[in-house]
């Protein structure tokens, strides 16, 4: 499963250096995710997980 993110309407609010920025964070983010160490991020990637299949379901 692949997460994106398009945030071309949001560049009239912010800067492309400020999406930059978040460029560490993301990846940090999604290296823990993988990784499984941190409770709240993993309770997190299941609930995700829970309403990518309800809306696979529905689009059925």
């Amino acid at each position: 499963m692949t997460i994106s993110f398009d945030y071309s309407n949001a560049l009239p609010f912010m800067q492309q250096t400020e999406v930059d920025y978040l460029d560490e964070f993301v990846k940090v983010a999604h290296n823990r995710l993988h990784e499984k160490k941190d409770q709240v991020l993993t309770f997190l990637v299941g609930w995700i997980y829970r309403i990518t299949m309800i809306k696979m379901n529905f689009q059925e």
